[in-house]
């Protein structure tokens, strides 16, 4: 698999409407974000989970770690590493898309701030 298309899979899916963060230095507390890494012991496999950068931690060698919880409070807050060369995490930014008054994909008329009427956000 190449490093290029890493994340191939979520793409479709959980990635839609995100893009790659390039520079991960840019990041700052309260950001939602989409991260992938490599999953423990499986090699070849990735996950892709929703978190929410709660604390920015600066180890006295310069390394940055990163608090983080997901958007639910019933986990419990976990540390990750943006340079962790074995997780090989990568963030993703929801892409903001400005609002139009019609649906992206059907053309149907939406209320703000939504982009996306409830037949396509729902399909049966």
């Amino acid at each position: 698999m190449e490093n290029k298309n890493i994340d191939q899979e979520f793409l479709d899916n959980k990635l839609a409407d995100y893009e790659e963060i390039a520079n991960v230095s840019d990041l700052k507390v309260g950001d939602h974000l989409r991260v992938t890494s490599n999953v423990y012991k499986q090699p070849g496999k990735r996950k892709c989970s929703y978190i929410v950068l709660k604390e920015k931690v600066v180890q006295d060698n310069g390394d940055v770690t990163w608090i983080v919880n997901s958007y639910k409070p019933m986990y419990n807050d976990w540390a990750i590493s943006f340079d962790n060369p074995y997780k090989q995490y990568r963030a993703y930014v929801k892409i903001e898309k400005p609002y139009t008054g019609k649906c992206d994909l059907c053309s149907k008329c939406v209320s703000a701030p939504y982009t996306r009427c409830y037949s396509c956000k729902h399909p049966l």
